[in-house]
């Protein structure tokens, strides 16, 4: 996935919201939008290549938590049908279509999409103490651009789990790109 590549540790800057981030949230589950340069910003992007994914990827939070999309609606600040926003932990394989991430650029930035079908978006253009994150279908909102910042692999103070830093320098990037369907049907 050309996005991703060489990017093991990312930031995701929310275009409508200024310099607010994706951020995990320090109750473990939650995640939002929030002005800053704190660790929990960051996201480890681990690599899921599989036939059935398309190699899609998955990001890892601070609190060990992945991003994914549940099946509670959010109350305001999105579009109808939007569902929150979450981190949830993980064990098994497969994943859950809603936790796996595809990426495509837009107007020079990124959209993410989740294999479910959802992509990810912030709230409250209008109401900026909204910091919640959901996901809907495409409206072609500026909400749902997404600027992606690497963050260096030298900048280990800035995680809590080393461990994570270990299992991230193995990931490999995908040989090909996984989503050419998506990318396709964003042209169109």
């Amino acid at each position: 996935m050309e996005v991703f590549l060489g990017a093991h540790l990312v930031r995701l800057r929310c275009l409508a919201r200024g310099y607010e981030y994706l951020t995990a949230d320090e109750d473990g589950s939650g995640v939002l939008t929030r002005n800053g340069e704190e660790r929990a910003t960051i996201w480890a992007v681990e690599f899921v290549p599989d036939a059935k994914t398309k190699h899609s990827v998955m990001f890892r939070g601070d609190y060990d938590g992945y991003l994914c999309a549940t099946n509670r609606l959010a109350r305001t600040g999105g579009p109808p049908g939007a569902v929150l926003a979450s981190q949830l932990t993980f064990v098994g394989d497969p994943a859950p279509l809603e936790m796996l991430w595809c990426a495509a650029r837009r107007e020079g930035n990124v959209v993410l999409r989740n294999r479910a079908g959802g992509y990810l978006r912030a709230n409250g253009r209008y109401l900026g103490w909204r910091k919640g994150v959901s996901v809907a279908d495409d409206d072609g909102s500026a909400m749902m651009l997404w600027s992606l910042e690497v963050v260096p692999l030298g900048l280990r103070s800035l995680l809590i789990h080393p461990i994570l830093h270990e299992q991230v320098t193995e990931a490999r990037p995908p040989s090909c790109d996984p989503c050419s369907d998506f990318t396709r049907t964003l042209v169109a």
